[in-house]
């Protein structure tokens, strides 16, 4: 079972889900779960309160590679500006502490 759900309710704009799932699992020849989820994420939060005519269909999202995307991040104070591998980097961070915080509390 894969984690296409999980993706479709992040994803700013839900259109065309049937296509959006075919085109998801050709992007896991490509990519993992992880990459896509935080890659939605990312382009989620760049694209907040944009003119929804304005972002991507799902599936164009997938088949275009756009997990891959460097994106800026609206702040009431400007933009900031950041890449796939820091995103990464920071789930990886993210599931790190998480598991220290369970291994933790199996402990007590």
């Amino acid at each position: 079972m894969n984690r296409f759900e999980e993706f479709w309710k992040e994803y700013p704009r839900r259109i065309s889900k049937g296509s959006a799932r075919k085109s998801y699992q050709r992007a896991l020849e490509l990519t993992d779960e992880d990459t896509i989820y935080w890659g939605a994420k990312a382009y989620s939060a760049a694209t907040h309160g944009d003119d929804p005519r304005y972002v991507k269909h799902p599936s164009t999202w997938l088949n275009q590679e756009c997990w891959d995307d460097e994106h800026e991040r609206k702040f009431d104070w400007g933009m900031v500006k950041y890449s796939a591998s820091e995103r990464r980097e920071a789930a990886a961070r993210k599931a790190a502490k998480e598991a220290e915080s369970d291994r933790i509390r199996l402990v007590k």
